[in-house]
């Protein structure tokens, strides 16, 4: 016999109605109500019923994401992957877009569901939410979205979005270094996109704080390869124009990886020889030898508030609080090291 509502009111202990409004993202429901709801939920395995729902609300509960790096990197994957969570939570189906090859055909594709009514409300990553034209085309269509981590927070200061501090997380750990330190620190950035200008804007503060000197040559900045890649082939060229760097911060746990790799390759220990922090805390980073020091973002908590502001743009529910900058925090793992 499967699962029903009256099954998670009883596990809860509370009122069927409640779990209704919860299922439903009402108002009028506690953060330690709703808290116990979802944990009968999650415990009994419930789906709520779609199809009635969907009959009820007129709508077809189903919602996308649009994502514009590679779907298999680290960091896509587990934004999906979270995403989808949060939508099953929700009630809705999820829809995955990629524009990551052909942008263009991928886009009208989406506009096509979307004006059909096939898809409800959107998430847009940083890239996807790039695109002026096709945010121009949502508006038409009247497609709620919510951006991930947007370009320009000024050009988007309209438009609902969920982001991090890159700023003070890149800060914080190069600060970190320092503190252990390490005075030549090199940087591999792998994009030029809002995000990896404030990662590097936050390596060159923290050096400058410390009165130590930006150097041209312990930098990287650039795009168009993979995180792995452009860790791997930066920290060669890196190497070759300063011996005497004792410390690496990558803008992604999978650029760390690539400098990893390379830095093993020519002879140097991690963290004994060169210390190597990353950004992310995706699920890899504590698999590795050794485990890598990096940066924490709460990838789950972004596409948790992601959905729910994004259902509630869609079922017309009021929205509080359209821009939600999150916090970040340093992890410290094997990788990094006193000099």
């Amino acid at each position: 016999m499967s699962t029903t509502m009256r099954d998670v009111a009883k596990e809860a202990g509370v009122a069927f109605k409640t779990v209704s409004r919860v299922i439903n993202d009402e108002p009028n429901v506690s953060a330690g109500t709703r808290e116990k709801v979802e944990k009968a939920i999650e415990k009994l395995h419930f789906t709520p019923n779609l199809i009635a729902r969907s009959l009820n609300s007129k709508r077809i509960m189903n919602l996308g994401i649009v994502v514009g790096w590679p779907i298999d990197s680290f960091y896509t994957s587990q934004l999906i992957n979270e995403t989808f969570k949060a939508c099953t939570m929700r009630g809705y189906n999820l829809n995955v877009f990629s524009t990551a090859t052909d942008a263009t055909e991928a886009q009208n594709r989406i506009l096509t569901a979307c004006a059909g009514g096939i898809i409800n409300g959107l998430v847009l990553d940083t890239i996807s939410g790039i695109n002026s034209k096709f945010i121009e085309k949502l508006t038409k269509h009247e497609t709620p979205f919510v951006i991930v981590h947007p370009h320009d927070l000024t050009a988007h200061a309209n438009h609902d979005y969920v982001t991090i501090d890159d700023f003070q997380g890149a800060k914080t750990a190069v600060s970190y270094l320092i503190s252990l330190g390490h005075k030549k620190i090199g940087c591999i950035i792998g994009n030029t996109y809002q995000e990896g200008i404030d990662r590097f804007n936050g390596y060159k503060t923290a050096l400058q704080e410390a009165n130590l000197e930006v150097q041209s040559g312990l930098f990287s900045m650039q795009e168009g390869e993979s995180a792995f890649f452009s860790g791997y082939k930066n920290t060669k060229e890196i190497l070759k124009k300063n011996k005497k760097l004792t410390a690496f911060f990558c803008e992604s746990d999978e650029t760390a990886l690539g400098t990893i790799n390379a830095l093993l390759q020519l002879g140097f220990r991690v963290p004994d020889d060169i210390s190597v922090i990353g950004f992310d805390d995706n699920h890899a980073a504590s698999m590795i030898i050794p485990p890598l020091t990096t940066v924490h973002q709460p990838i789950d908590e972004i596409a948790t508030k992601a959905v729910e502001m994004l259902v509630k743009r869609v079922e017309n529910t009021a929205l509080d609080q359209p821009h939600v900058i999150l916090p970040t925090r340093l992890v410290i793992r094997g990788s990094s090291k006193a000099i």
